[in-house]
């Protein structure tokens, strides 16, 4: 979970329980996970508390044991959250032990008191490219992002070439593309397009300018035909 010590009362020792932020209930792209995520993500938490470092399993069958759910329902959960950025690490794909999965966060220093802990005002977190890229989604369209299409779509470009670069491409085809043909999966087939390293190609229903200079044509056209 972001900013994991946000969710812990108790410091340097395993907790008896973890605090569950209100602010769940606004952050966007954790209302973009499929449900069975948003639901397993408390217990998960739980999970977590039981370890001095905020790490849980990677192993799909230990999960689904501790969770009292079927392996396919947890598998699904957890790679969209770790698409969306609540966890960091990768499934097992067989039973074979390997490192545990970690809460993305960083932990205060050990030095600190637990007086200085409760009268210091929360670390200021900054947005990630996930969530500049819902962010983007909603400026252009309203109503929610798909967050886990979002962040599964594009996380191998921002990998490979930049955020930066990346957001530039994104954004132009936002603007040029309607809601209703909008999809981040189509963004990251045709992303050379729109980054200008690949031939402009129409996609389904055409962009904007496409089709507006097309009826722009055809009203000429039959202008012509009338004179």
């Amino acid at each position: 979970m972001r900013n994991w010590s946000k969710f812990q009362h108790y410091h340097h020792r395993r907790p008896p329980w973890v605090k569950l932020h209100r602010s769940l209930l606004d952050d966007r792209i954790f209302l973009a996970l499929p449900f069975a995520s948003q639901a397993l993500a408390p217990r998960l938490w739980l999970l977590a508390s039981e370890s001095e470092d905020g790490s849980i399993s990677n192993d799909p069958i230990e999960l689904a044991f501790r969770l009292r759910c079927d392996v396919q329902t947890v598998t699904s959960a957890v790679k969209s959250l770790i698409d969306g950025g609540f966890l960091e690490g990768e499934l097992l794909a067989s039973t074979t032990l390997a490192p545990c999965l970690q809460h993305a966060t960083t932990e205060k220093s050990r030095e600190e008191t637990e007086t200085e802990k409760r009268i210091a005002a929360p670390p200021a977190l900054a947005p990630s490219w996930s969530r500049e890229a819902c962010d983007d989604w909603i400026a252009q369209y309203h109503g929610t992002a798909p967050g886990g299409r979002i962040g599964k779509a594009l996380s191998p470009l921002v990998k490979a070439n930049g955020w930066t670069s990346v957001r530039t491409a994104w954004r132009s085809y936002l603007a040029q593309t309607e809601a209703e043909f909008a999809s981040p999966q189509r963004f990251s087939a045709t992303f050379g397009r729109w980054n200008g390293s690949a031939p402009a190609a129409v996609s389904r229903g055409g962009t904007v300018t496409e089709r507006t200079e097309a009826n722009l044509k055809a009203w000429i056209a039959s202008k012509e035909e009338k004179v």
